[in-house]
């Protein structure tokens, strides 16, 4: 799932590349007004890029919380008893600890008879559990069971883990160094793009 961020970050970069490739063609600018428009052009794209990859991350969490109350949690006005009844829950699936080998074996003959009980309680202490371990044949057996969550069960699985599993699907963030500030850190080429060089040829 490609994020609104992502989106914009990919036409922040073909902006770039195209003024980069401009800056270069340039033949009015000297060979320091180069090297000054391009050091620019890269602090300015890369702050933005910056700014994008911490919107994603802040949404991403806010966004999480907000999905893992509607599909782990109850209502906020669930009676006593049910909230009771979640503790309770939760304190069984936790007796199943993630390392025993037997992990997903143990939650999925749990769900089944949550199922045949019709306990919907134990049934979200169940998807927690099987959130946590990824056991994504658990996850989906619940989504088969429970069609209207569908959506936010996969959004919530692409918000969680997608963007830790995928490297890729950060990158998008990172600007490479001009070629021509290769071996220069960033304070460098930053105190570069703030020179004052107008200079044409």
């Amino acid at each position: 799932m490609t994020t609104e961020q992502q989106t914009q970050a990919d036409t922040i970069r073909n902006k770039y590349n195209a003024d980069m490739n401009n800056i270069r063609g340039n033949r009015t600018l000297s060979g320091d007004g180069k090297r000054a428009a391009i050091a620019k052009l890269y602090v300015d794209t890369s702050a933005s890029l910056d700014a994008l990859a911490d919107e994603q991350t802040g949404n991403g969490a806010a966004r999480a919380a907000t999905l893992e109350r509607t599909v782990f949690g109850l209502p906020v006005n669930a009676p006593t008893a049910d909230v009771v009844s979640y503790r309770d829950a939760l304190d069984r699936v936790s007796s199943i600890e993630p390392t025993n080998p037997r992990a997903g074996e143990l939650l999925t003959s749990m769900y089944k008879t949550a199922k045949l009980s019709g306990d919907s309680i134990l049934g979200k202490a169940i998807l927690l559990a099987a959130f946590d371990n990824r056991n994504v044949d658990l996850i989906n057996e619940y989504i088969e069971d429970n069609p209207s969550l569908d959506a936010a069960i996969s959004e919530l699985w692409d918000v969680r883990f997608a963007n830790r599993v995928d490297p890729t699907a950060m990158w998008i963030f990172h600007l490479p160094k001009p070629d021509e500030f290769a071996n220069l850190d960033d304070v460098s080429i930053r105190a570069i793009a703030a020179s004052k060089s107008t200079a044409t040829a």
